[in-house]
């Protein structure tokens, strides 16, 4: 989570105890009936939590600005629903590898092209935004014996944090720390270099890793460190975002590949051309599912995101 992020972050449904008791739940009630209780206890948080509710509209002004107030309340507490499903799915699913995968997913697009990559020996970036449901792709690819490597921030609750990083070791996917020394960059480059993936969520920046991109019309501080990674391993990032289709199942989607330019221009130059091009794919995908884009803070309400 983020530092500013403090009014979804501390409030008491983000607690070790009730991800614990929402496990247990999520395991063995059914789905359909799972998700009727999730809608009840996400709509109670939309009316109650005013200060992401209000950011979430705040943000949904920028992503869709025609809309009037009545949708952008509408778009908003179905963020909140949404959100809340996505969490139980992941719950309900973690466990679980012998779901198939045409259960969970009714589209995968790109996996192939992933996967080609991958054969090439040099790694993988996988960049995604704050949008779907992205901690299920550490379940696709595990399938796939790549071993992952997921860029993160490690939670405010030493117990939701133990149950994220057990969750994620039972996947084989291990958790690099965001900022946490020069040695993560060092490890990063490491697993490029054994050919593993590293997957990050770069629609928000964190401390000194940052470069200015248009992003809706907004100047806008992403993360700088995934276009200098890619230009000094030679791995490309894959655009790649996991999100709901309305039928209760999700689709895996990814764009084209991005190559850092080339040419002799500075580091500055580089990171800003390829992460604005990032930022394009961000967009559109976020403009198609706008009540998934999970950021229940004012992402451009004072410019530092972290």
């Amino acid at each position: 989570m983020d530092d500013t992020n403090t009014g979804w972050v501390n409030h008491s449904l983000n607690t070790g105890k009730v991800f614990t008791i929402a496990e247990r739940i999520c395991t063995v009630a059914p789905r359909p009936l799972l998700n009727r209780c999730v809608d009840l206890v996400m709509f109670w948080a939309a009316c109650t939590l005013k200060g992401p509710r209000d950011a979430i509209r705040a943000n949904l002004e920028v992503v869709k600005p025609g809309i009037g107030r009545r949708e952008r309340n509408r778009l908003a507490r179905r963020t909140f629903r949404n959100y809340g499903r996505c969490v139980a799915d992941y719950l309900r699913f973690s466990n679980r590898p012998e779901v198939p995968m045409e259960y969970l997913f009714s589209r995968v697009a790109g996996l192939e092209q992933c996967l080609e990559i991958l054969d090439r020996g040099n790694g993988l970036i996988l960049a995604a935004a704050h949008l779907g449901n992205w901690e299920l792709g550490g379940i696709t690819f595990s399938r796939y014996g790549y071993p992952i490597n997921a860029l993160a921030i490690s939670e405010d609750d030493p117990d939701v944090e133990k149950m994220r990083l057990s969750k994620r070791a039972n996947r084989g996917v291990q958790t690099l720390y965001v900022g946490q020394d020069l040695g993560t960059l060092f490890r990063i480059r490491a697993a490029l270099a054994r050919n593993e993936v590293v997957a990050l969520l770069a629609d928000r920046c964190h401390g000194r890793d940052r470069i200015e991109v248009d992003f809706f019309g907004r100047a806008t501080p992403m993360m700088r460190s995934p276009a200098l990674v890619s230009r000094f391993t030679g791995s490309p990032i894959v655009p790649c975002a996991i999100m709901m289709d309305g039928e209760g199942r999700y689709e895996s989607v990814t764009a084209e590949p991005l190559t850092p330019p080339e040419g002799k221009m500075g580091d500055d130059e580089v990171a800003r051309q390829t992460m604005q091009a990032l930022a394009r794919v961000f967009e559109g995908w976020i403009r198609e599912h706008p009540d998934q884009w999970f950021n229940f803070f004012p992402y451009w309400g004072n410019g530092d995101r972290e």
